[in-house]
């Protein structure tokens, strides 16, 4: 580029001059001569040449300063063949990756860096309190958004986009997911579990066939598409060409997020870019579809206090009749406000630039479903276990009566096993922040330079055995359980009122001779959802929705694995989430007694 403007700057000014009379700088028509021409152009030259040189010096400076930061921190030198490595082991799949970093680490330590490339330094951590403290203070998930992520979920994403720009609308997404929809997804999964013929297939004996994967994933998207568009989401057309389309995208953009320019030139990134484009054109489609659905079943909504029931006002009655509001359900009316606020923002172009809708759908649809896919496919590799947990919910709530929420809540053994099977198979294997702004210190004297990606290896993380033992690769929900007296005395010395509420919750239930579950802590380095500011939003949602989920299935069903389905566990990394490959194929057979 300097090049280019010397030659140019030297070309012009080499150029023959054209005198048309007194040797002025001005013609006598008044006009500037050549000369004048030829200086205004090197003065431009010039200035451009000195904005570009110190542009690039800065960026020499930052990029010195990263090799000398980074040269201070354990671990191999600047050099491609451990980024190969990497790049190899994460191709042959996440076990091969997880081998990598556990010998680098037991090589140089519980902080390793690893140079990517020239300019792209990884610092991997695995050591817990550093995490944790890493997971507190570091906000920015990503140096600077690739085209690609920009494409699919918008510039704005609550995902990758800088903490400081996302901030105010995180917490607006968390009150809404941790208010209406928290406590209408129990209901909701409870009505996707009626409609199972949609995603199996009924046998003569009267047993259903399908695929833990594809299953998982239909389910796991139809409680979040209920949740945010309505009921009528599982009807609509749109809405499969939605999650057929988000999931071929969730395979491609792995590959094109490496590019730091696009390769805008290559005809399989325009196809990519297409595919976002119809993305967006659909997320505009469910909403608007959603709006028109709930016209036709919800008056608008009349904001005047003769025509508003406040809780404090309500009577018994209809507090028993779900809280009506002018005879229409008052949970149609919540999912109108909420799509009436999506179409404002759509036509104003905020959910349809930033992806917001399509970035939730992707990320709470793809994680919940690796979750419930893993559970599902533990159950059934382990009939004791799917036992055990059939059994605490024939005496928590019976065998005809669906769970309801307050029964759910008591299934600790079931709490257990479902965080046991996370624990085995988080839905990533790293968790990663990034400090843009300053220079972080992971401990005294290690400092990661601004702009390196930090990560934690969740996946070694939660098979250290100094955490979990030396079966921490072993399938045992009974590390997430307690004694009751070991537990309430623990809560108590903590909070009286959890201790007070435990009680009330579990009075009418003999725990003497139990177990209950117990929260991983801190110390453990359980990340499923992460912690800290950044930490998932929807943490209680997707619990709760999983939980009501697998509740309603093994009350109804016994889950087995199908002739021919594999015996290895094997995870890879598959819509950007880790699930087991191949996927199992499961068998539920309806127990005598139905819901």
């Amino acid at each position: 580029m300097m090049l280019l403007l010397l030659n140019a700057s030297v070309w012009w000014s080499s150029m023959p001059e054209v005198q048309t009379g007194g040797g002025g700088g001005e013609d006598p028509a008044g006009k500037p001569s050549c000369q004048t021409w030829n200086y205004e152009f090197n003065t431009l030259i010039w200035a451009i040449l000195i904005v570009v040189t110190s542009v690039l010096l800065k960026k020499v400076g930052q990029l010195l300063r990263l090799w000398v930061m980074g040269s201070c921190l354990p671990g191999p030198g600047l050099q491609a063949l451990v980024a190969r490595s990497v790049i190899r082991a994460k191709a042959d799949g996440p076990l091969k990756l997880l081998e990598l970093f556990s010998s680098l680490h037991k090589q140089h330590g519980s902080v390793l860096k690893i140079w990517m490339g020239p300019t792209q330094l990884l610092v991997s951590i695995f050591d817990v309190r550093i995490v944790n403290e890493l997971l507190e203070k570091a906000h920015d998930r990503v140096p600077a958004p690739r085209m690609a992520l920009q494409l699919a979920f918008g510039k704005g994403s609550l995902f990758f986009a800088p903490f400081s720009k996302v901030e105010g609308r995180r917490t607006i997404c968390d009150r809404e997911f941790n208010g209406k929809n928290l406590g209408q997804v129990h209901a909701i999964a409870l009505k996707v579990i009626q409609k199972l013929g949609l995603w199996a297939t009924l046998d003569q004996d009267g047993n259903w066939h399908t695929d833990s994967k594809s299953f998982s994933q239909s389910i796991a998207f139809a409680v979040l598409g209920i949740s945010i568009f309505g009921e009528g989401y599982v009807e609509w057309a749109a809405a499969r060409e939605f999650e057929k389309l988000l999931i071929s995208i969730a395979d491609e953009i792995s590959g094109w997020v490496r590019y730091t320019v696009p390769p805008v030139w290559r005809p399989s990134f325009i196809h990519f870019w297409r595919k976002c484009n119809r993305l967006k054109h659909l997320t505009w489609n469910l909403v608007a579809e959603a709006h028109k659905n709930l016209q036709t079943t919800v008056c608008p909504i009349d904001n005047t206090k003769d025509n508003m029931v406040h809780s404090d006002d309500a009577t018994p009655e209809t507090q028993s009749e779900g809280a009506t509001l002018n005879g229409k359900d008052n949970y149609k009316v919540e999912v109108f406000e909420i799509v009436e606020t999506l179409k404002s923002n759509l036509v104003t172009g905020k959910v349809l630039g930033d992806g917001r809708v399509s970035g939730m759908m992707y990320h709470g649809g793809c994680t919940t479903a690796g979750i419930l896919s893993g559970i599902l496919t533990r159950l059934a590799h382990h009939p004791d276990i799917q036992a055990k947990v059939y059994a605490e919910i024939k005496e928590v709530c019976g065998s005809n009566l669906a769970p309801s929420q307050s029964d759910v809540k008591q299934l600790h053994y079931l709490m257990a096993s479902l965080h046991e099977s996370a624990r085995l198979l988080p839905t990533a294997p790293f968790l990663q922040r990034c400090s843009l702004q300053s220079d972080f210190q992971l401990a005294p004297g290690l400092i990661v330079p601004a702009g390196a990606i930090m990560a934690a290896p969740v996946h070694l993380l939660h098979l250290n055995p100094v955490c979990w033992g030396n079966d921490s690769a072993d399938f045992n929900p009974e590390r997430f359980l307690k004694p009751k007296s070991e537990f309430c005395l623990n809560v108590k010395a903590n909070s009286s009122h959890i201790h007070n509420e435990l009680n009330q919750t579990q009075k009418d239930t003999n725990m003497s001779e139990k177990r209950v579950f117990q929260a991983p802590p801190l110390d453990s380095g359980f990340l499923l959802f992460g912690t800290g500011a950044r930490s998932c939003i929807g943490a209680n949602f997707a619990l709760t929705e999983i939980l009501s989920l697998v509740a309603a299935l093994v009350q109804g069903y016994e889950l087995k694995l199908a002739p021919g389905s594999p015996k290895d566990l094997t995870p890879k990394l598959e819509n950007c989430v880790l699930q087991y490959s191949p996927s199992a194929r499961l068998i539920l057979i309806p127990r005598r007694t139905q819901i």
